[in-house]
């Protein structure tokens, strides 16, 4: 199937502390790769043609009823496809995996893609022996990140824009 690249998504981020960390990671990672700026995040959902207030407030009734989610981040990672150059892939669970059908729900839309929750550190099309020599350069990942909040954002991945619309707290009990 080919890669929609005009589109919303639906982003999980992280705490404060751990975007800090997530940044830090990142931001080694970027001296080395050098691929296009973007915030770090976890893609949950999308793409969407559209998304309309009803959705929008569908989405935030969503995230009041879901809290927030504790992640198991696994080991670094490269690949040869520009979206998922280098990254974390995140252990799946159900707590997740909820959160992002109860999304589905809300924007009335079935999942076109197989799910592969992963944080992206670099987009780019990298030589393989660069990332292979920078999994050893950098610290080692937490055990557990914290998704806190929800992101609606209008993308085109042709002009490398990710335009932030909604930004909803997942419920903190």
């Amino acid at each position: 199937m080919e890669r929609i690249s005009k589109g919303f998504w639906i982003w999980c981020e992280f705490t404060e502390s751990d975007s800090a960390f997530l940044s830090g990671i990142s931001n080694s990672v970027q001296k080395i790769l050098k691929g296009p700026y973007f915030d770090l995040h976890l893609t949950l959902a999308g793409p969407f043609n559209n998304i309309n207030e009803s959705s929008i407030s569908n989405i935030v009734k969503v995230c009041q009823n879901h809290s927030c989610i504790k992640v198991n981040p696994l080991k670094y990672k490269y690949k040869n496809d520009f979206f998922e150059s280098f990254y974390i892939p995140i252990e799946n669970s159900e707590k997740l995996i909820g959160l992002r059908n109860s999304i589905y729900r809300a924007i009335r839309s079935n999942a076109l893609h197989d799910f592969y929750p992963h944080i992206s550190l670099s987009y780019g099309n990298h030589e393989k022996h660069m990332k292979e020599d920078l999994i050893s350069k950098l610290v080692a990942i937490k055990k557990t990140i914290t998704i806190d909040k929800v992101t609606i954002v209008d993308v085109n991945e042709d002009i490398f824009m990710w335009k932030r619309l909604e930004e909803i707290e997942l419920n903190a009990s």
